[in-house]
């Protein structure tokens, strides 16, 4: 048995049934964009967080066969919405089991307020689903894929499964990266122009 059908996916009339459901429940969200999400740099509003007992790191790509009731939920809301289809991955011990223990609460869905639980991972890889399946015994198979260290800055959903504000954590050399390209673009004649340094309101 997976994905909680009996049969396996092999009643069509179950199956019709299903898919039609489906589409009632996971429309379209207009407002998917992740441009539309970000509060500012690498800051995500809102996004759905899998917590599982796996530890991803950012840049690997890994193939997963979702069949948890949850999980199923939470992949399914996301694939309604526009592409990019990014979450935040974290680990939590025991899995689902402990996605309303209080000992494992985000800053915020707590019982101590913006405090996170005792045991709570808060650390993790932002990652996009390249690829899905929805397959008709109600699992989902997808590849996903690392695109960098985050860290959960406050909880906005427990159940029936975490959703999360979230920011990503730029690596030095990212960082260096920008730095340099931001003071080249700033230089005339080997100095800097003080000018272009200034916000637009202030010229």
């Amino acid at each position: 048995m997976s994905g909680g059908d009996l049969e396996g996916g092999a009643n069509a009339g179950r199956n019709a049934d299903v898919s039609a459901l489906k589409k009632l429940f996971y429309q379209p969200e207009e407002r998917s964009a992740v441009d539309e999400r970000e509060g500012g740099l690498g800051f995500l509003r809102d996004i759905p967080a899998a917590r599982f007992m796996r530890v991803l790191l950012p840049h690997q790509q890994v193939a997963f066969n979702i069949f948890q009731p949850q999980l199923v939920h939470m992949f399914q809301t996301l694939l309604a919405t526009e592409q990019p289809w990014v979450y935040m991955h974290a680990v939590l011990p025991g899995g689902a089991e402990n996605l309303g223990n209080p000992d494992y609460a985000l800053p915020g869905l707590g019982e101590d307020g913006d405090a996170p639980g005792e045991h709570a991972t808060l650390q993790g890889t932002l990652m996009q689903i390249v690829a899905a399946d929805c397959r008709r015994d109600g699992r989902i198979v997808m590849v996903v894929q690392g695109l960098g260290r985050a860290v959960v800055v406050r909880g906005t959903q427990a159940l029936p499964y975490s959703r999360a504000d979230v920011q990503m954590l730029f690596d030095a050399e990212q960082l260096a990266a920008a730095s340099r390209a931001s003071r080249r673009l700033l230089m005339v004649g080997g100095r800097v122009d003080r000018a272009a340094c200034l916000p637009s309101a202030a010229l």
